[in-house]
């Protein structure tokens, strides 16, 4: 059922970002005047990939007389900076120097490429590297040397020496190998790791990181918006009203046709929802690791009430540590202290003597055995991200909100949050019933059943 709503979800999402695009093409909303020009058309690899004028980069350093400003590429806005991603097409036999006047000009240090040489008996980019043990590749006043490659399952590494007037600098290439043209790869986590070691290189956004397919739009926007969302979590800056719709809508806006196709846009989600998947994963470890180290001894609070059932996943990730989770959720509770005991344990629980103290009844003192808690399907943590992610687009705002009320209730009951936290009981569904009240869905009274005051004949 999950899978035919996300498909379903896509499908919508999708149709709307190509109306939108479409929109921006034919009212001219965010024009390419200088991509226009009759000297740059040739530069252009395809003629419906353009980049707009307000976010196109331009080139200022001149090596020839030949040279000009223009190139096929886009500045994409990051989480911290405007200029966190340069999206780019494969270079054409006329345009290499080109790019490499842009990687030495805007000082990039990693260059990421989705796309290979030759696609379909098709050349889709041309070799702006050298090969290892080869001999250098000569690019107009550039020199590039391959010093070193390492191979992974499905991308390679490669370290470049680049040379330009007796100045060195080294740029790494991370060459994705198995990702087809118009499609996707059949598993997301070689994506995953190539651009957590992508960041590993460099974790900052001070310079851009240039990424690069064939077009520039499609595969390159998919590994945008992954990284994008990455960061957020990895810093924990999520926000609430978080979306990956809103973030590949914003992201065209800056570069057309930014993940290109309805499976790429599915598989945007599809990593997006495992990165929130690691990321509880991460807080649950932290969590339960802490809690050993230190010793604390569990707490008994009283269960959540209402207000706390709408606080939305992205910003519960968001929060510090699980402390001040749980400080937000339950609100102040006493801090346990080294002096801490807990109550001794009454022996008359069960028999009379716990009330009137005597009884003739012996004092129960066998060993309890607890009954083993019945096992419970709980909601999936991809179902919960796929909830809070994905419905916002084909259902209404009352139906969200109470979508997010019914799977907070399931997160808190059935995940380590409630383990953690101590909870003797998890909220009851009560407390959604008085939600549900004030949205609209309990308005409906009908006649009490049974006597509304006591007989006279019962003596009260």
């Amino acid at each position: 059922m999950l899978w035919q709503e996300k498909r379903f979800c896509s499908f919508l999402s999708s149709q709307k970002l190509k109306r939108q695009s479409t929109k921006y093409r034919s009212d001219k909303i965010y024009p390419a005047a200088a991509s226009e020009q009759p000297e740059n058309i040739k530069k252009n690899r395809y003629k419906d990939i353009l980049p707009f004028d307000h976010s196109r980069v331009e080139l200022s350093l001149i090596t020839s007389d030949t040279d000009s400003h223009y190139i096929n590429a886009s500045f994409i806005k990051g989480v911290y900076g405007p200029r966190a991603y340069i999206a780019t097409q494969g270079p054409l036999p006329t345009t290499v120097i080109d790019f490499w006047r842009m990687i030495w000009e805007y000082e990039v240090l990693i260059v990421v490429m989705a796309c290979m040489e030759f696609e379909m008996g098709k050349r889709k980019c041309e070799r702006y590297w050298a090969e290892v043990d080869g001999s250098p590749l000569q690019c107009g006043p550039f020199s590039i040397a391959c010093e070193a490659e390492e191979k992974k399952n499905e991308y390679v590494i490669r370290r470049l020496k680049v040379t330009l007037n007796e100045e060195i600098r080294t740029v790494h290439q991370f060459h994705y190998k198995n990702w087809p043209d118009h499609n996707v790869p059949s598993s997301i986590d070689p994506i995953l790791e190539l651009i957590g070691e992508v960041r590993c290189y460099q974790p900052g956004d001070s310079v851009p990181i240039c990424i690069h397919c064939s077009a520039g739009c499609g595969r390159t926007g998919v590994i945008c918006a992954i990284d994008y969302t990455q960061k957020l979590l990895k810093d924990r800056i999520v926000p609430v009203n978080f979306s990956v719709f809103s973030l590949i809508q914003e992201m065209r806006t800056q570069r057309p046709s930014i993940v290109q196709t309805k499976e790429q846009y599915e598989l945007v989600y599809d990593a997006v929802i495992e990165l929130f998947k690691r990321q509880i994963e991460a807080l649950d470890a932290q969590g339960d690791s802490a809690a050993s180290q230190v010793n604390v001894p569990r707490i008994n609070v009283l269960p959540l009430q209402p207000r706390y059932l709408a606080v939305p996943l992205p910003w519960l990730l968001g929060m510090r540590n699980d402390l001040s989770c749980v400080q937000l959720l339950l609100g102040e509770f006493p801090l346990a202290t080294s002096d801490f005991q807990l109550p001794a344990r009454n022996t008359h629980v069960g028999t009379s003597l716990e009330w009137s103290g005597e009884s003739r009844s012996e004092v129960f003192n066998d060993t309890v055995r607890l009954r083993p808690r019945k096992v419970r399907k709980w909601l999936s943590t991809s179902s919960l991200v796929l909830s809070l992610c994905q419905f916002p687009y084909c259902v209404s705002s009352c139906k969200i909100l109470v979508l997010a009320l019914c799977t907070f209730h399931k997160l808190v009951q059935g995940s380590g949050l409630k383990r953690r936290c101590g909870l003797s009981q998890a909220p009851p569904y009560q407390h959604l019933n008085m939600v549900f009240f004030f949205l609209g869905f309990a308005n409906r009274f009908s006649k009490p059943k049974g006597p509304r005051n006591p007989p006279p004949a019962w003596d009260i």
